[in-house]
């Protein structure tokens, strides 16, 4: 199946078979061919489907089949460790003020889909995840996180939380210097992304690997011999392909798999999943129809880890409707009557009702 395997995070201490080559380096000529199954990292979750740095992105972005989420981790003022981009709760919520500055109990009222386009809409009401919400998402679907520390108080308490729900393999956090430093001294098995300043030579890099597993940033600050630096490291490739907007982003992705990186950091996941399968039909996700609460109610679900695929068209004898944010339809009868259908997308495989 599609996702049965995943590309691993090497940890830099694993041996690495790659003989460096620094003369294709500086002459690729023909890139590096990427790995294979793509490694795909969401950014805020799937930001397209739900608002950023909810856990209704997070599981629209694994029900995709992301390998990552990037979670930006700030703090409460009594210590609570939660998902949050901004320094501000203004533009994602219907609170106001730093966040830094507020308890957990005052930021867990606030709703964060009160901005556009959501405000208002099916996901109104959305709380503020606590990190260990968004740890227990990733651990029950198989997948990991990539930490973007913007207020972290106690490094430690973070670290341990990762540990606890069995991620430290799967995850990664952005870091560097005596960041990096002092987090693998809390745990060596620590995983870490370097993201790129764009002034680094193929020989910087490659010298790097010896510290992160993951080489980020603007797809532009990436060439086709520094990739094959990093490669002859043993280490992954997975630029931003969002930089000039969502329009272009599958383009960003085909240009980047071109040039030979691993995967990428995206703000689309299901768009991605499509390029993917478009190139491999096998990269389409299963998935299955189930039946929800209730005798009439049916959901679509990623077949791999249940999660509900949202905003996608059923039919069914004599009627059809979209799926909803949990990716079910409620039917005017029971679904071993009416026999419902999904008729399949670009990301996704067909289903019928089996009666699940």
């Amino acid at each position: 199946m599609a996702d049965a395997a995943r590309t691993r995070l090497r940890h830099p201490d694993e041996a690495c078979a790659q003989t460096p080559e620094p003369a294709h380096w500086r002459d690729a000529g023909t890139p590096d061919a990427g790995a294979t199954p793509p490694f795909v990292s969401a950014h805020r979750g799937a930001q397209y489907l739900a608002p950023e740095n909810t856990l209704w992105a997070y599981r629209h972005a694994f029900a995709y089949g992301a390998d990552t989420v990037e979670v930006d981790v700030r703090t409460s003022l009594d210590g609570v460790l939660f998902s949050l981009h901004d320094d501000t709760v203004d533009r994602t919520t219907d609170g106001e003020g730093a966040a830094a500055t507020k308890t957990w109990a005052e930021l867990s009222r606030l709703d964060a889909a009160d901005f556009a386009p959501w405000a208002g809409g099916p996901y109104a009401g959305t709380r503020i995840p606590r990190l260990e919400e968004v740890l227990e998402l990733a651990a029950s679907v198989g997948g990991g996180v990539e930490l973007d520390m913007k207020f972290v108080l106690d490094y430690p308490r973070l670290v341990r939380l990762v540990e606890q729900y069995g991620l430290t393999e799967r995850s990664y956090y952005a870091a560097s210097g005596i960041g990096a430093t002092g987090l693998r001294a809390l745990d060596p098995d620590i995983r870490f992304i370097h993201n790129l300043s764009g002034s680094e030579t193929p020989e910087d890099l490659h010298a790097q690997t010896a510290q992160s597993t993951v080489f980020g940033s603007r797809l532009d600050r990436f060439t086709a011999g520094n990739i094959a630096a990093i490669h002859d490291g043993c280490m992954l490739v997975v630029p931003h392909t969002y930089d000039e907007g969502p329009e272009v982003e599958a383009a960003q992705w085909e240009l980047g798999r071109a040039l030979g990186i691993d995967g990428a950091q995206t703000d689309q996941p299901d768009v991605i999943r499509a390029r993917q399968a478009a190139v491999d039909p096998r990269r389409r996700l299963p998935t299955q129809l189930v039946r929800g609460d209730g005798d009439t109610r049916v959901c679509l679900v990623n077949a791999f880890n249940r999660l509900g695929l949202p905003f996608l068209g059923l039919r069914w004898n004599g009627g059809e409707a979209r799926t909803g944010i949990d990716g079910c339809v409620d039917l005017p009868d029971d679904p071993a009557v009416l026999q419902p259908r999904f008729d399949g997308s670009g990301a996704l495989f067909p289903t019928r009702w089996s009666g699940a």
